[in-house]
């Protein structure tokens, strides 16, 4: 299924990929698992002392209310390999959203400009 999917396609980014029930107005959001805050997890990585591994289990929520989320699911019918970009994109957005850095912005966006060149 679609939530699988995205799951898959990001990896160990993510502990799962759930819907959400708080989200009102933005399409995601990244929330921590039991266990280190997201929070703690980014003052940690300021610690000279950091030792990389020490992360946040994060869990990626889904607005099933925004439109987003309904294009998403016609995109997925369509084209099952698309969904694998756009994971990406929300996983990145909701880390934005937050306040949190991004790993690799120049993936993130060549991913936007692909998305908007190919809208149709």
């Amino acid at each position: 299924d679609l939530l699988k999917d995205i799951k898959e396609a990001l990896n160990d980014k993510v502990e799962d990929v759930v819907i959400s029930s708080r989200l009102e107005d933005d399409p995601v959001c990244i929330v921590a698992a039991e266990g280190l805050s997201l929070e703690m997890e980014q003052y940690l990585k300021s610690d000279p002392m950091y030792k990389e591994g020490m992360k946040a289990k994060k869990i990626l929520e889904i607005n099933p209310k925004h439109e987003l989320f309904e294009k998403l699911q016609k995109m997925y019918k369509k084209d099952k390999e698309s969904t694998k970009d756009i994971a990406l994109v929300l996983y990145n957005q909701a880390l934005l959203i937050q306040g949190l850095p991004i790993e690799d912005p120049v993936n993130f966006t060549k991913k936007i400009t692909e998305l908007i060149i190919n809208k149709k």
